[in-house]
């Protein structure tokens, strides 16, 4: 689990925004705003990650067309 970027990345986030609010650089209005992207970035991440690894297009691994029978110019 420590080992996904998009986790670490939404951890380094969630830290950041929690430090401005205890910083005074925003309230938690914005915090509130953030933590909204941050997981909406992070579960849209995690789907289209999911959603990619099950369709495979062009990848190598589909036959090749079988030529059509009596098309031979």
């Amino acid at each position: 689990m420590l080992q996904s970027r998009k986790f670490l990345a939404g951890l380094a986030l969630f830290l950041a925004a929690t430090a401005f609010v205890f910083t005074g650089y925003t309230q938690f209005d914005g915090w509130a705003d953030m933590m909204k992207w941050v997981f909406g970035i992070y579960v849209g991440g995690n789907v289209g990650a999911a959603t990619a690894s099950r369709v495979k297009f062009g990848n190598g691994h589909h036959a090749p067309a079988a030529p059509e029978k009596g098309n031979n110019i």
